[in-house]
């Protein structure tokens, strides 16, 4: 098992998405029908180039990410601009779809943008900002991508698959837990900050971290799933937390409990942690050792993975 990271510099949006792609397919990802907006692929995979044909450059086109072993997906649907996009998740698997019309789902969540033709605008202008992926190639599948100002700064696009710890979910009975994952999708200046991702009123995919609660069982909900015990103290910067102290907590990972509000929890985070220091004195991009030959990234207030290569931004 590794964690694959890729750090580029794309000229588009287009270009930054098929990265995606790419690098999805090269951790064990499939790609089940995708659509270059001029061309719809039923058997597999239209998207092979940054622009014109076989490209997301035509507004409408889209494609489709299956987890490895699950039928699991993300969908990725372009928008007027290649800086517009809508994303929808699904644990049972999208069916359907055309040259411009993105398959559906009845399990299906937005995470970015809306419903038919509600795109937002998740990436940053073209060509000003550096692309950060990384993919675990083995079960459960964590990914991220996170774009930073080129240079240093605050993030923009966070968006996030988390998979729970082992062992702190059920996994046999009437309660098995179906889908043990987490995902955080935010796009905004600033984005991953304390106030989009602490206990708040906001709903999954605006910011807030959500997942399935009860899925496959009675009353199944897609609800927020906010990071506890993470407060704020002045000058928009974290503050110590619960548990640790400043300047020393990242160096230790602590465990992070999923919670629902008023709905119990779901298990424990596998891989995020918990950022302690002021941002003033470790910025957002900062990379942290990990001791077992990968590193972390900073993204505001969280430690997020990532592979063997020291970042430079």
């Amino acid at each position: 098992m590794a964690y694959i990271d890729d750090l580029t510099t794309p000229a588009t949006g287009d270009a930054a998405m098929r990265r995606v792609l790419v690098r999805a397919l090269a951790a064990g990802w499939s790609v089940p029908r995708s659509s270059d907006g001029i061309t719809y692929n039923a058997l597999g995979n239209q998207i092979t180039a940054d622009s014109g044909p076989n490209s997301t450059a035509n507004p409408g086109a889209w494609f489709l990410l299956r987890m490895a072993g699950t039928t699991r997906e993300y969908l990725y649907q372009r928008g007027a601009a290649s800086t517009a996009w809508r994303s929808l998740y699904s644990v049972a698997g999208f069916t359907g779809g055309g040259i411009t019309t993105a398959p559906t789902a009845a399990d299906e969540v937005s995470l970015w943008g809306g419903g038919v033709g509600s795109y937002s605008t998740v990436l940053p202008a073209d060509g000003g900002y550096r692309w950060l992926l990384c993919f675990e190639d083995a079960a459960p599948y964590y990914f991220g991508m996170d774009t930073f100002p080129i240079g240093g700064g605050s993030p923009f696009t966070v968006f996030h698959g988390f998979p729970l710890r082992s062992g702190s979910y059920p996994s046999t009975g009437i309660n098995l837990e179906q889908d043990p994952y987490v995902i955080l999708a935010d796009a905004h200046a600033d984005a991953g900050k304390y106030n989009r991702i602490e206990y708040s009123v906001y709903a999954p995919g605006n910011g807030v971290p959500g997942a399935w609660r009860r899925y496959g069982l009675s009353s199944p909900v897609f609800a927020a799933a906010p990071i506890p015990q993470l407060v704020q103290q002045g000058g928009g910067t974290a503050a110590s937390l619960p548990t640790g102290n400043v300047n020393t907590g990242e160096q230790l990972p602590k465990e992070i409990p999923v919670m629902f509000f008023g709905q119990g929890d779901k298990g424990y985070h596998r891989d995020l942690r918990l950022a302690n220091t002021d941002l003033g004195v470790v910025p957002s991009g900062t990379h942290l050792t990990g001791g077992d030959g990968r590193y972390w990234i900073r993204v505001n207030n969280l430690w997020v993975p990532w592979g063997a290569t020291p970042p430079t931004l």
